[in-house]
């Protein structure tokens, strides 16, 4: 089995996220959409409903994946064919995984794009403390720290490695002991 090195394929990913965040803007300035999850007016389950479309396209290009293996697999236990027409169907078969592979990877990149512009609209609510008088702002700071789940800005400078090992999670971090964003 093929080894794969993180660092090696997320730079291409997070930019085909971000040039899919753009092609979303650019959509709806074109009136394509109503409204983008980056939208501080729209609400948090109407997102959701955006997310739950984008996911739902993802997991049926998935379907249709595991649908072209099983077909593979019936196909290669078949004794009636004649063994070009066998390896024909096992040619086409194979195309058609890598080409709905390539289609997956489309909806699960606009799946991440959907999610990051609700991010945007999340980070700017959280950051936006006008609506509170001044005196009250400075207590919100020190208050939003036991309440806010840091995001990648919090960690510029951060020497810590990624901890990918038994039951982590995206983001868990191997603490370095002299980091100075951890200490």
């Amino acid at each position: 089995m093929k080894s794969i090195n993180v660092s090696d394929l997320m730079g291409g990913i997070l930019f085909d996220i971000q040039k899919e965040r753009e092609r979303q803007e650019i959509l709806l300035i074109q009136g394509k959409f109503p409204w983008s999850c980056s939208n501080l007016k729209v609400s948090d389950v109407k997102k959701l409903a955006v997310l739950g479309e984008e996911f739902g396209e993802a997991a049926k290009e998935a379907a249709q994946i595991e649908e072209q293996y099983d077909r593979l697999k019936t196909n290669e236990g078949r004794q009636d064919a004649a063994p070009y027409d066998k390896a024909g169907v096992e040619k086409v078969l194979k195309l058609n995984i890598q080409y709905k592979k390539g289609l997956l990877r489309e909806e699960l990149i606009q799946v991440a794009a959907v999610c990051v512009a609700w991010c945007e609209a999340l980070d700017t609510q959280l950051d936006d403390r006008s609506d509170f008088p001044a005196e009250e702002q400075a207590s919100l700071s020190s208050n939003l720290a036991d309440i806010y789940t840091p995001t990648s800005r919090d960690f510029q400078g951060c020497t810590c490695k990624p901890y990918l090992g038994p039951g982590s999670r995206p983001g868990d971090k191997e603490l370095d002991r002299n980091c100075k964003v951890h200490k």
